[in-house]
């Protein structure tokens, strides 16, 4: 994982970012099973490469359609012990 406070181009060991937020997930056997990139324009890892044109997309959100059946909902409260007000996330 690599965050930074400010955009930039960071590498560590086999992962290098252009951006703010990386993140790559191995499994046991040393295989990506996951990767995020956020608010940056690449990241790689190995054979992995998740590159965008835009680091972010910014403007005015008009409206949300709820056409997508798998659209998220936010969950209900949960009892984290961590949230003292019991609030979401879990």
């Amino acid at each position: 994982m690599i965050l930074a406070e400010r955009p930039g181009v960071f590498a560590a060991r086999d992962m290098t970012l252009c951006g703010r937020f990386g993140f790559v997930r191995l499994s046991p056997d040393g295989e990506v099973v996951f990767a995020k990139l956020v608010a940056g324009t690449s990241l790689t890892y190995g054979n992995l490469a998740l590159t965008q044109s835009l680091a972010a997309l910014t403007g005015e959100l008009v409206s949300v359609g709820d056409s997508d059946p798998d659209a998220a909902a936010a969950p209900p409260p949960c009892s984290n012990p961590f949230l003292r007000d019991g609030s979401w996330p879990c």
